[in-house]
């Protein structure tokens, strides 16, 4: 096995531990009991099959998160970050746009 390659740096390394928390945050809310958004997810998420659709979502993409943050080297993850940097800069900006709308009193926004 070739060793040689640019080593992950640990900013990014630190923002991989980030992701993982938050992508495994919402597969425990919401993909695991999709029927009770309003009480364990961040906003009341409606009709329930939609909150089934975006808890499958997360745990398809568990993989696409966890990977990177257990590859050694750049070369092994570099087409991965363009996709996860613009995903999650798209949630932040809705994110803002929508604050109005999220259950902020919420015990499961509170956590």
């Amino acid at each position: 096995m070739n060793h040689s390659g640019t080593p992950i740096a640990w900013p990014l390394r630190a923002w991989f531990a980030v992701e993982v928390f938050f992508g495994v945050s919402a597969v425990l809310t919401i993909a695991l009991d999709p029927a009770n958004t309003r009480t364990n997810f961040a906003w009341n998420v409606q009709p329930v099959v939609m909150a089934a659709v975006l808890g499958a979502y997360y745990v398809s993409s568990a993989l696409l998160f966890l990977l990177p943050l257990f590859a050694r080297r750049w070369e092994m993850i570099r087409v991965m970050i363009l996709p996860t940097a613009i995903f999650s800069t798209a949630e932040l900006i809705t994110t803002l746009l929508h604050w109005s709308r999220f259950s902020v009193v919420a015990p499961s926004f509170k956590k």
